[in-house]
């Protein structure tokens, strides 16, 4: 998914794997790929942040606008995995260059 606001050289990308045997499902986000995203994400700092609900805190506009790219299709997939093994445990995991 395109999640480059500036300089729309990258995009965003997680990985959703499930493991029967032990009875866990993975999620794992990847984080700034390149030099131009690391840029873009700093500039986003002087930009502003956002409310993000539903805490009502507060987030750079950077992380808000990826958050809403790609929550709505990790959720669907992750809701999907749990139908099929609500006993799941979840995993939550990531990278970043930055």
């Amino acid at each position: 998914m395109d999640c480059d606001w500036i300089f729309q050289f990258d995009f965003c990308s997680a990985v959703i794997a499930k493991s029967l045997a032990d009875n866990r499902i993975i999620i794992a986000f990847e984080g700034t790929s390149s030099p131009a995203q690391l840029t873009e994400q700093f500039v986003s700092y002087f930009i502003g942040q956002e409310n993000f609900e539903p805490t009502g805190g507060k987030v750079l506009v950077y992380n808000k606008k990826t958050h809403d790219v790609i929550y709505v299709l990790v959720k669907t997939l992750l809701q999907e995995l749990l139908t099929a093994m609500p006993t799941a445990e979840v995993m939550v995991t990531g990278h970043s260059l930055g």
